[in-house]
């Protein structure tokens, strides 16, 4: 197996949620976890991303966690992702990324990106579900990865670290486990979120499939129409377009600030 000394990077924020990107059709990284471990470590950055050719869209994205586990799909990773195809590839304002969860659909307006986000799975309230013993109306689904969605008055008062961890590893998610989302409503139509991610075992300053989830949960508790505005930890603000059919909601698009924080080469 060949060793890569060195690669070219671009680090993003995407409203806060961090990301190495590697244009991977140049380095076919033979330990892609391993890499992610140590540039995310090393950066302090939340994932990897790593750009492919795709026979089914304009490129494939991967995101491996910051533990060197590979997700389905990110939110946000899919639209810094999408920023840097529209600026390094050229590609159109609009295009299509796959990912291991489907085929997204992408638009780029500026430094604001917008992705489709598959359609939400498994859509359900967790019938006699608690954690620390003060749960209640806890919601899961899947916006591409799983969420367990509960609401508090106040996030401040909630330990995210220590209640995320708990939903995180529950033995009702398997061994897989889930991400752990919660969210405050601040009016009608916006809401504050929290999440706790898995893979990379903290909270962190955005998640964008969090981010609908709980936009969606929110949504079916009090009548909320699209879109609903969220603002994350780090203080930006997700706009969560919707469509709600009879089978449930469609067309789920996630919007919002993409940021290219830097560009260089890095020693592996």
């Amino acid at each position: 197996m060949f060793k890569i000394d060195q690669v070219r990077f671009s680090q993003y924020s995407a409203t806060g949620n961090t990301f190495v990107l590697l244009d991977n059709r140049e380095y076919d990284l033979p330990q892609a976890a391993q890499t992610a471990r140590e540039l995310c470590g090393r950066l302090g950055v939340d994932g990897m991303l790593l750009v492919e050719a795709s026979e089914k869209a304009d490129l494939r994205m991967r995101i491996i966690n910051r533990d060197g586990s590979e997700a389905s799909m990110c939110g946000n990773g899919s639209r810094a992702a999408a920023h840097w195809a529209h600026q390094q590839m050229k590609l159109p304002a609009d295009f299509l990324i796959e990912t291991l969860a489907g085929v997204l659909e992408a638009h780029v307006d500026g430094d604001v990106a917008r992705v489709r986000l598959t359609d939400p799975q498994d859509f359900k309230l967790l019938d006699g579900f608690d954690a620390a013993g003060a749960m209640k109306d806890v919601y899961f689904v899947n916006t591409g990865v799983p969420h367990c969605v509960t609401e508090f008055k106040d996030l401040n008062a909630v330990n995210i670290h220590q209640l995320g961890n708990e939903i995180r590893h529950h033995e009702r998610f398997g061994a897989a486990g889930t991400n752990a989302s919660f969210f405050a409503v601040i009016e009608p139509g916006k809401i504050r979120v929290r999440v706790y991610e898995r893979g990379v075992e903290a909270e962190t300053q955005s998640c964008g499939t969090g981010s609908a989830a709980c936009a969606l949960v929110a949504a079916k508790k009090y009548g909320f129409a699209s879109p609903v505005t969220v603002k994350v930890e780090s203080g930006d603000e997700l706009k969560i377009y919707f469509d709600i059919q009879k089978t449930g909601f469609k067309n789920v698009n996630l919007e919002g600030a993409v940021r290219c924080l830097k560009k260089g080469v890095i020693a592996l």
